[in-house]
């Protein structure tokens, strides 16, 4: 598996994790102990994908303007 398509499964998994636990919360199927874990975990993932996404949206804006030069 390419290293590109890796990175996108890792973050379609992270938000799909972070979706379930945030699901978990919204329908209260969870007691504090574990509601505790959970936020966590919630925090870690929306800190990894923060941080995927602005490494995805620098690159866009490299690859764009790079083609910017391109049409000069």
């Amino acid at each position: 598996m390419n290293p590109k398509t890796s990175q996108t499964k890792n973050l379609a998994t992270a938000f799909k994790e972070l979706e379930k636990i945030a699901q978990q919360f919204e329908q209260g199927k969870i007691d504090l102990e574990q509601g505790i874990k959970e936020l966590e975990r919630g925090l870690e993932l929306a800190r990894f994908l923060k941080k995927q996404l602005s490494k995805i949206e620098h690159k866009v804006t490299e690859i764009k303007k790079s083609y910017q030069e391109i049409d000069d």
